[in-house]
């Protein structure tokens, strides 16, 4: 049976990662064959801090250096901390 850690999350405290997980379910006496990532590494996404919020705008503080997040456009998403992302708008960043 494969489940997401998420979802188990939904139904049972854990507090712990997707191994330390993998390791109480084994010594619980339930066979774990593996834990794999549901997705691959994410390539080019920045993640930025909002840092104020007004009904038709919001400020994002960006990485410290342009090693991170270069000048150019950007196609910027907000996600709710249900994982929701908004609809994409293009900013630049200079």
């Amino acid at each position: 049976m494969k489940f997401n850690v998420d979802w188990l999350r939904d139904f049972v405290n854990v507090d712990f990662g997707a191994d330390q997980l993998a390791e109480e379910l084994t010594m619980a006496g339930l066979e774990v064959d593996s834990v794999e990532p549901v997705a691959g590494v994410l390539n080019g996404v920045v993640v930025a801090e909002i840092v104020d919020k007004q009904p038709t705008s919001v400020r994002v503080l960006g990485p410290k250096t342009s090693n991170h997040a270069p000048s150019g456009w950007y196609m910027l998403f907000l996600v709710t901390s249900e994982g929701v992302p908004s609809e994409a708008a293009w900013v630049h960043v200079e």
